[in-house]
């Protein structure tokens, strides 16, 4: 099973990459474990105040949810890879800083890190980008993996 999961990445990878770990989002993992809890409350306050905004804003929660469930996602030795309903995203080792998780009970839950490639922010500055592997098995051991990679790369 894990060898073919692997064969999805195949494609994507280059001369001398290879793959240390790969996954996909759980099925049963609760918006909390996904990383999207956070922002539901608000939108429930926003239904209060301001309807069309919260239905925009249930909107945007729930396409962002059900992407999740279809990313699958891929360590390797020189970068992160990230397929979401057949677009690729390949965020190089270099370029990742600041890699923190969050676990559940259930030892379910997510990855951030930040693409230090900047982007233009509102305040007419750069910041840089936050990226993430959400709703996975083992996020302890999978954000260490994405550790030792990047050591390793530098």
């Amino acid at each position: 099973m894990k060898e073919r999961f692997e064969k999805n990445f195949a494609p994507y990878l280059t001369g001398g990459e290879y793959i240390l770990w790969c996954g996909r989002a759980e099925k049963n993992a609760t918006a909390k474990e996904k990383g999207t809890g956070g922002c539901l409350p608000l939108v429930f306050i926003a239904l209060l105040f301001f309807p069309p905004l919260a239905i925009f804003g249930l909107i945007v929660y729930a396409v962002s949810t059900l992407g999740i469930k279809s990313r699958a996602y891929a360590i390797t030795n020189k970068s992160v890879i990230i397929i979401n309903n057949n677009k690729v995203n390949r965020i190089p080792l270099h370029r990742i800083k600041g890699v923190t998780y969050n676990t559940s009970d259930r030892n379910i839950g997510y990855i951030t890190f930040y693409d230090n490639l900047s982007h233009d922010d509102s305040s007419g500055g750069f910041s840089p980008a936050a990226s993430g592997i959400f709703g996975i098995k083992e996020p302890g051991r999978v954000a260490a993996i994405l550790r030792k990679a990047m050591a390793d790369y530098r």
